[in-house]
């Protein structure tokens, strides 16, 4: 199934081979996590994902369709 994939930041050299569009195919039933190990991104870097415009956890299971958005998180004072 097809999915969107956009990444920001320094996390975005992990969408660099996708193509334009970052339309990404995944397995039906794939989660969050397993996209992102086809993408090869290592699981310990913290991550904030977006499905839809939603906050999500690793374990999603996405849809056909879906749009994700990935970044790491943001920190300041």
């Amino acid at each position: 199934m097809i999915i969107t994939v956009k990444s920001y930041g320094g996390l975005r050299k992990y969408t660099e081979r996708l193509p334009k569009g970052g339309y990404m195919e995944i397995p039906e039933g794939a989660s969050l996590e397993g996209a992102f190990t086809l993408l090869e991104i290592p699981p310990e870097l913290p991550i904030v994902f977006f499905v839809n415009g939603r906050i999500a956890q690793r374990d999603r299971i996405l849809k056909k369709g879906d749009s994700v958005v990935f970044f790491s998180p943001m920190e300041g004072g």
